[in-house]
């Protein structure tokens, strides 16, 4: 959604004028409501005939075209509304804003002089994006600073240390438990892999940094950013936070050898991949106004989805998802408790692994679903810009997916109801049977 905002100018004119815009409103427009063309009315009340200049990339002119006897009506008292009566005082007309910034000036009909501002209108989207060298997009305000992080001016409390070194303990206790090979994942930031893009300088030492001068020696930890950065393809989009296929390879690729998979066959699994480009907008390029798209190449000979066996479709946290490809390189169980990076890792990682649980959670672990799926592989993922926050190792997934049930319409929960009953009963896939468990369970079944 995209909020329009007006400021007015204030007109200081020999004559007597007075002007109002009555619409578009200071209110949010989806992009289909804006493109579909938006409504600009108001009015003019002056001594001398004026017409309406909207420059938006290019000027363009509209006359006065209604009456507007409520206008008169409401300066009776003021001025002599005969000399008036016969003049056509209101606009309105529709119009497809070229930019997020345009202003509606006055110019005098007789005279053809200068354009007055009336008003300034600004259309942003619902996060602030920062424009870089090239036309890379960034993040502005988000919740995480991420801008701030970039810049130096927020580092990792001392509570926040407190809280990572708890996480590595309890990660490594789970590790140890369950003996098997596991490791946290940390998808580098944006503004880390191509800081020479950003309008801002980064800072010597940011809060990655710092949680990685934490890490314990024997911790299980992969930071791919050297490879990312190294890449001979583009590894992050230009109108996106995350990484592009190419840098989600290059994480997935990393985080394997760091488990134990071996480096040459990786490579050899991934070497006959094709990619075609596709113009996309992304999680930044929709937010600006109007919207930019830029050219992706995305892998075009092999999809997850194909191996897709359950998706409870839960909007972000508490999502899970289960794959199986029987082809795949090890016959071997990943559980990733991750974010949104992972997502275009699964085209990888489900052909490494035969089996891959995904459990979205940023990172956050939870130990009741690692003894329930008892994984050969265990995966914490989260983004770089989400550090700020350690993530724990006491994570309730039921809890979580419970409360995104709730939140549904009746009908969406009666759709997710009647999936999992049903695929549970046919599955014959205890993976599936257990994801269907735990799905009823939330919904009290």
């Amino acid at each position: 959604m995209y909020t329009i905002s007006v400021t007015k100018h204030e007109v200081q004119l020999p004559a007597f004028f007075e002007c109002h815009l009555d619409s578009p409103l200071e209110v949010k427009y989806s992009l289909r409501e804006i493109q579909e063309g938006l409504l600009f009315s108001g009015w003019i009340l002056a001594d001398s005939d004026y017409e309406i200049v909207v420059s938006d990339d290019e000027d363009t002119v509209y006359p006065l075209n209604k009456k507007r006897d409520d206008v008169l009506s409401s300066y009776a008292r003021k001025i002599d509304i005969s000399a008036h009566s016969k003049k056509q005082q209101g606009f309105s007309f529709k119009l497809l804003p070229k930019t997020s910034s345009l202003t509606i000036s006055a110019r005098e009909v007789a005279t053809g002089g200068e354009l007055v501002p009336l008003f300034d209108l600004s259309i942003d989207g619902p996060f602030k994006v920062l424009v870089g060298k090239n036309k890379w997009l960034f993040l502005d305000n988000d919740t995480n600073k991420s801008v701030a992080q970039h810049i130096g001016d927020i580092r990792l409390t001392l509570e926040a240390e407190a809280s990572w070194r708890e996480y590595f303990q309890a990660f490594m206790n789970l590790q140890s438990k369950y003996k098997i090979p596991a490791a946290l994942l940390i998808a580098p930031s944006k503004e880390a892999v191509v800081p020479e893009f950003h309008p801002l300088k980064r800072a010597r030492n940011t809060v990655i940094e710092d949680v990685l001068a934490l890490i314990p020696n024997d911790f299980p930890c992969v930071y791919p950013l050297d490879a990312l950065r190294a890449s001979k393809d583009r590894s992050f989009r230009v109108t996106d936070t995350h990484w592009t296929c190419h840098g989600a390879k290059i994480g997935a690729i990393a985080l394997c050898e760091r488990l134990g998979i071996d480096i040459v066959k990786l490579h050899s699994l991934f070497e006959d991949d094709e990619y075609k480009p596709r113009w996309v907008m992304g999680d930044l390029g929709v937010k600006v106004y109007p919207p930019v798209r830029n050219k992706e190449y995305y892998l075009s000979n092999y999809s997850y989805r194909k191996f897709l066996k359950f998706d409870n479709e839960l909007p972000t946290f508490g999502r899970m998802l289960v794959m199986r490809n029987g082809d795949a390189l090890k016959e071997a169980r990943l559980l990733i408790f991750g974010s949104s990076s992972s997502y275009s890792m699964f085209d990888y990682l489900s052909r490494v692994f035969r089996q891959v649980v995904f459990v979205h959670s940023a990172g956050n672990v939870d130990p009741y679903l690692v003894e329930m799926l008892k994984p050969d592989y265990l995966l914490s993922q989260t983004n770089g810009r989400y550090v700020v926050r350690s993530p724990s190792v006491d994570y309730d997934i039921r809890a979580v997916i419970k409360s995104k049930y709730q939140d549904l319409t009746e009908a969406k929960q009666s759709e997710l109801l009647s999936y999992a009953t049903t695929l549970a009963a046919k599955t014959g896939y205890p993976v599936v049977e257990k994801c269907c468990e735990i799905l009823l369970s939330a919904t009290n079944q």
